[in-house]
């Protein structure tokens, strides 16, 4: 693969802090229902939501709104392009 280019680069840092703090997130919330707390459960899954949106709007995806229902975040400003640099699809 070659080598990414700084906005690349940026993108995938910005996806790997999103994963690494799911992960935070969900280790907690497994201890939080071992213990059964569950009002610590419920706060812990209404963060896991916000930081899997945010790491899904970093990567340009649909958000999906009600039941079967699917938006672009900005459908008219967001195309999916081949990062000439470095080959990767990026949002622009």
């Amino acid at each position: 693969m070659p080598q990414e280019c700084e906005k690349c680069k940026r993108l995938f840092d910005e996806v790997e802090s999103h994963l690494n703090h799911i992960s935070e997130v969900s280790k907690e919330q497994a201890a939080a229902v071992a213990r059964k707390d569950e009002a610590w459960v419920d706060r812990l899954d209404h963060e896991l939501e916000r930081t899997v949106g945010a790491k899904e709007r970093s990567l340009g995806r649909s958000k999906t709104i009600g039941t079967n229902t699917s938006i672009n975040r900005s459908a008219a400003a967001l195309f999916i392009t081949r990062c000439s640099p470095c080959g990767i699809l990026v949002a622009s």
